[in-house]
């Protein structure tokens, strides 16, 4: 496993970063805050945008360091103050709550956070668009799952070994999902007298932090067991990048297990419906009905092992070049049965399919090299 350049950004717990050190990562934290996790030559105390532009900054230690090549991976935690539904009702005025939205005054003690929250959209924005081929951003529920799209996970900490309840959004860019490792009880949680429910770890953050600056500082910070998770499986980009993923849902597609292949993508089997030969990709438009007469064979098909779908796709190479053949010959013979415009059109299916069969075969093999 080659030494990863990882950048955890607006962290200063430094959690994550601890956990990619560990496995030989050269990995380092950043947040306008400086570091409490003990190891300030591993934290730039800057903007990350910067940081992230000039592949290094200035470390807390007041030392410059840039990293050889690129960043590699990039975990981000932008700043949900003004993101998370959880501080939706800190927009407005209270007394304008029935009031439709364009009609709602800001709220008294914080008049300007509608602004916030659209500088707070921007970073997130950035963060995600950055030029770095391998991104994961946390955030609570919140205003991106709208601005931006729904994320791709959301996880708990007890999926990962610790018993504690805290939604947490994961929006990804060539990464897999974050498998979980031990799911345990979800903690204990408190109802209040108006019938509110809160996790006790969450509640203890609100009642017991002596700052506003403390409580968000608890509150934020990534649990241990979700730090080695994401350190432990997102170190083995390698062998997730090569490996055949579900068109819709990103998950790994499985030897010797069912999958579709409908217009050149493929599919897993949780993700189609098979109803007697009429093929559903689910939640979307996609839908072949293979029963029909008019039906092309090789526009979707149902395979039960990676070696049949190999043969076909083999078999489908050897028919089109076929009709290849047959256009040259009465292009040649002048038998005006075939046009130029013909042959180019089965010289290029010939290459898009024999294109298509050598990614299936890179994606279904491990010898594939991405760091």
């Amino acid at each position: 496993m080659k030494k990863m350049n990882v950048l955890i950004a607006c962290e200063e717990s430094q959690r994550v970063c601890v956990e990619f050190r560990k496995l030989g990562h050269n990995a380092y934290s950043c947040d306008i805050l400086p570091s409490s996790g003990g190891h300030p030559e591993w934290h730039f105390k800057q903007d990350v945008l910067e940081v992230i532009k000039n592949k290094g900054g200035i470390l807390e230690t007041g030392n410059e360091y840039y990293i050889e090549g690129e960043w590699d991976l990039m975990i981000a935690h932008p700043p949900c103050t003004y993101l998370a539904i959880s501080g939706a009702s800190w927009f407005y005025h209270p007394e304008d709550k029935n009031l439709p939205f364009d009609k709602r005054r800001p709220h008294p003690k914080f008049p300007n956070r509608a602004y916030d929250r659209e500088e707070a959209v921007k970073f997130f924005m950035e963060i995600i668009n950055s030029n770095i081929e391998h991104i994961a951003v946390e955030n609570p529920i919140g205003i991106m799952s709208t601005r931006y799209r729904k994320p791709d996970q959301i996880i708990h900490p007890y999926y990962f070994g610790e018993e504690f309840s805290k939604k947490t959004c994961l929006w990804l860019k060539n990464l897999p999902l974050l498998k979980p490792t031990k799911i345990v009880g979800k903690g204990e949680i408190i109802t209040y007298a108006s019938g509110k429910r809160m996790a006790k770890w969450f509640s203890d953050a609100l009642t017991k932090s002596k700052t506003p600056e403390e409580r968000r500082s608890l509150r934020s910070k990534t649990f241990l067991g979700i730090a080695k998770a994401m350190a432990k499986q997102w170190s083995k980009i390698k062998e997730w990048f090569f490996m055949l993923k579900c068109e819709k849902c990103g998950g790994i597609i499985e030897d010797n297990k069912i999958f579709y292949d409908i217009h050149d993508k493929f599919y897993c089997d949780c993700c189609v419906e098979d109803n007697k030969g009429i093929f559903v990709v689910k939640d979307t438009s996609i839908s072949v009905d293979t029963t029909h007469k008019f039906f092309i064979k090789n526009q979707a098909r149902k395979f039960k092992s990676f070696d049949e779908c190999i043969r076909n796709l083999e078999n489908d190479i050897f028919n089109i070049e076929d009709s290849l053949i047959w256009a040259t010959e009465q292009l040649e013979r002048k038998t005006k049965k075939a046009t130029k415009t013909e042959v180019k059109f089965w010289e290029n299916k010939v290459e898009e399919k024999k294109k298509f069969l050598e990614n299936f075969e890179k994606n279904i093999s491990t010898e594939g090299t991405l760091f």
